[in-house]
C-alpha cells in the first residue's frame, strides 16, 4: 500500500502512515491530539485556473482543514510512538524476547551443575513460552491470534533451540 505524508493542524508534526487510514481519526505523536488523516493527494488552487500539488495538514474534524506544509523533522521517540500506534507493536518488548531467547542457556547451565540436569529442558520450555507469547503480544496479536502466535512462536523458539544444541554437540565432536 502506499503512504500518505501530511502534517499535524495543531502542532505542524510530520505524519506518514498507510492509505488505509485515509478520512480516519489518528492520534498525532507530537501533541497526542485526534487528526483526521486527509485524502492520499491535495490540491490547491494556485494560478487562476492552475491546480498545485501541496503537502496535505491533517484535519481538526472529518472535513479537509488547510493545506499549508512544515518542514520540521521527527524525533526518534515521536516516530516510535506513532510507528507502535499505527502497528499495533510495541518494540520495547522486543528487549525482553531476545533476553528470554539467549537466558536458558546460563541459567541451564548453573541449575544443573547446581541442581540437577533435568531441570534443563523445563527452563529452556519455560523462557520459550515466555518469549513466544510476549513476542506475539508485542506484535499486538490478542485472543485467539494471541495463542495461535503465541504457539506457533514458542515452537520456532524451541526448534531454533534445538538446532543450537544440536550444532554445539556437533562441534564438540568434532574438536575431540
Amino acid at each position: 500500500m502506499s503512504d500518505v505524508k501530511f502534517s499535524c493542524p495543531y502542532c505542524n508534526q510530520h505524519i506518514v502512515c498507510d492509505a488505509a487510514y485515509c478520512r480516519n481519526p489518528i492520534s498525532c505523536p507530537a501533541c497526542d491530539k485526534l487528526v483526521y488523516v486527509p485524502p492520499v493527494y491535495a490540491f490547491t488552487q494556485g494560478a487562476p485556473g492552475k491546480l498545485e500539488l501541496t503537502l496535505p495538514v491533517g484535519g481538526k474534524s472529518g472535513a479537509q482543514a488547510s493545506h499549508q506544509a512544515s518542514l520540521e523533522p521527527w524525533t526518534e521517540e515521536a516516530w516510535e510512538k506513532h510507528a507502535g500506534k499505527v502497528s499495533g507493536e510495541a518494540p520495547a518488548n522486543l528487549g525482553i524476547v531476545w533476553g528470554l531467547l539467549i537466558a536458558p542457556f546460563p541459567i541451564a547451565l548453573w541449575l544443573a551443575l547446581h541442581y540437577s540436569p533435568r531441570v534443563i529442558l523445563p527452563c529452556f520450555l519455560i523462557c520459550a513460552a515466555l518469549g513466544g507469547f510476549l513476542w506475539a503480544n508485542a506484535q499486538g496479536k490478542a485472543g485467539f491470534q494471541l495463542l495461535i502466535a503465541g504457539i506457533g512462536s514458542t515452537i520456532g523458539m524451541l526448534l531454533g533451540y534445538t538446532a543450537i544444541a544440536g550444532l554445539l554437540v556437533f562441534a564438540g565432536c568434532f574438536l575431540l
